[in-house]
């Protein structure tokens, strides 16, 4: 299939984990080369990181594009949008997992290593056992800022209160697996949504990361709201990276989709481009070969 033309692409969104950034969590020099060589020539191209993680665990890679706080992002799998000249959370357009929901899961997910997101943190409600018991927080912590330990009590019931009272607003809950045991935590999830008080969705950006969210919510969704918000770009018009299954719903919507060389099989059978691996800066190659920079 013939490269998408210059001319045809009015916004570029990517994910970050297994995209834009290598397995050693930094942005790849030939990524990084590309995007500097494309906002010096195309200042005004919005670039739109579209993540799992939240905004605050992102603010560094913007820096490092140097992108304008009023370029779109989306974070938390699409359940928070943020735009407007100030790059403020746009409230009308995000979405949270209901308390009673919360509730379920974390209940259910005993076993595995359970993290419950607001805005700003990852908190841990839930170390896991046996396999799955690990320094998770440790692990987050490459991935994430914000990350707390509320897994032991009394800790633990007074952050859960809140989030029982409305205090606290979860756009989603991340449940963690051992890789030898993958299954279980498909089973068992599986059988929360069958029996939650109200309907919710499990993606995934890695595959030991399974993530709670909204059934309403997806990058898709999210990259249809930002093309709306911003009134001159349509979703053909959109070119998209991505690696995770989470990542199906934005190259499903936006014109031109590429999958990463290491992507999960669902991503690779959604996308209708694919480019090198993120460890060999798969995201700087297809630029670059694109605009010829």
């Amino acid at each position: 299939m013939a490269l998408p033309s210059p001319e045809d692409i009015k916004l570029i969104i990517t994910d970050v984990d297994g995209t834009l950034l290598t397995s050693e969590h930094v942005i790849h020099p030939r990524t990084l080369s590309a995007f500097t060589k494309l906002r010096a020539a195309h200042p005004n191209l919005p670039i739109v990181i579209a993540s799992g993680k939240q905004y605050n665990s992102c603010l560094w890679i913007r820096h490092a594009l140097c992108l304008p706080p009023h370029f779109p992002a989306t974070h938390c799998n699409g359940a928070l949008i943020y735009g407007g000249l100030s790059g403020a959370c746009l409230s009308e357009f995000s979405a949270s997992l209901p308390p009673a929901v919360v509730a379920h899961i974390v209940d259910g997910t005993n076993n595995f290593g359970t993290f419950v997101f607001t805005e700003d943190a990852a908190v841990l409600v839930s170390p896991g056992v046996g396999v799955h018991k690990k320094d998770w927080c440790e692990v987050a912590a490459r991935y994430d800022k914000g990350v707390q330990d509320c897994s032991q009590e009394p800790d633990r019931s007074e952050f859960l209160q809140k989030i029982a009272s409305g205090d606290l607003l979860v756009p989603k809950v991340t449940i963690c697996s051992d890789d030898s045991d993958l299954d279980s935590a498909q089973r068992a999830l599986d059988a929360l949504t069958h029996k939650s008080p109200s309907p919710f969705m499990v993606t995934r950006a890695i595959p030991w990361i399974f993530e709670a969210i909204c059934p309403s919510v997806h990058k898709g969704k999210a990259l249809r709201q930002i093309c709306q918000s911003l009134g001159n770009v349509t979703p053909e018009q959109v070119l998209a990276f991505g690696d995770g299954e989470n990542d199906i719903d934005m190259f499903q919507t936006a014109g031109f989709s590429v999958a990463m060389g290491n992507a999960m099989p669902a991503a690779v059978a959604a996308a209708k481009y694919i480019t090198t691996s993120n460890n060999e800066g798969g995201v700087g190659n297809f630029i670059k070969k694109v605009w010829n920079i």
